[in-house]
């Protein structure tokens, strides 16, 4: 159903646009921690080809969907890794580069894992982070897919997909917002995400919020110096 976000595609977009402009060595490690399908090493792997990609996720279906990606975009230095975040131990000062993307809420304890990510970048290395934060809304989101659908005119395309895969797409969106009202996913506002991040000793260069006001973007660095 992403072909009719375009909430998605714009955080796409904005991420290649900022990735572009990083001075990063040509050489750079990235990791992509909750990597899914692997759409955001595809799209960064225009601007920085000659880069090392790190796929992270425990979901062997979208490792898998992930795999075919990387070799029809003939990406032969991606090593994917499924395993959960709680479990992996880098080398501290490994990456250039930390992406995580909508997965966040899900990686408990958020503290700790933020600090294993701050401790895997190098010094001055960049952590950027989507993560939802508010209860999804199915018919909210349903009803903004018919109208950029109908703007884009994919109208019967969407309705299409819509048929094919909507239910199962309309089951994953309850399911998260039961885990969130349960409290098994973390939910937060704009500012209290930024307090998160700076108690894991990230230095937060941007914060806003973002896909349609239900996420949240921020842009950190790792400190110089290790915190204690």
């Amino acid at each position: 159903m992403c072909l009719h976000n375009d909430s998605y595609e714009q955080n796409i977009e904005e991420f290649t646009k900022y990735v572009s402009g990083l001075n990063l060595p040509p050489k750079c490690r990235v990791a992509d921690i909750g990597a899914g399908t692997g759409n955001f090493i595809c799209q960064i792997s225009k601007v920085i080809p000659y880069a090392e990609f790190t796929h992270v996720d425990s979901n062997r279906e979208m490792n898998q969907i992930a795999l075919k990606k990387y070799d029809q975009y003939k990406l032969p230095n991606v090593r994917v890794i499924e395993d959960d975040i709680q479990r992996l131990d880098f080398p501290d000062h490994e990456f250039d580069l930390i992406v995580c993307v909508n997965a966040l809420y899900a990686m408990v304890p958020q503290d700790l894992v933020l600090r294993k990510m701050r401790d895997w970048l190098k010094p001055n290395g960049v952590f950027y982070v989507i993560d939802l934060g508010r209860e999804m809304k199915t018919v909210d989101w349903g009803v903004h897919f018919l109208r950029t659908a109908y703007k884009q005119r994919r109208l019967l395309a969407y309705l299409n997909d819509a048929f094919l895969r909507g239910r199962e797409v309309l089951r994953q969106n309850r399911l998260t917002t039961i885990a969130q009202n349960s409290g098994r996913y973390w939910m937060h506002e704009t500012a209290s995400f930024g307090e998160q991040l700076l108690e894991a000793g990230f230095e937060i260069e941007r914060l806003e919020p973002c896909y349609r006001g239900y996420a949240d973007l921020a842009i950190c660095r790792s400190p110089h110096a290790s915190p204690a």
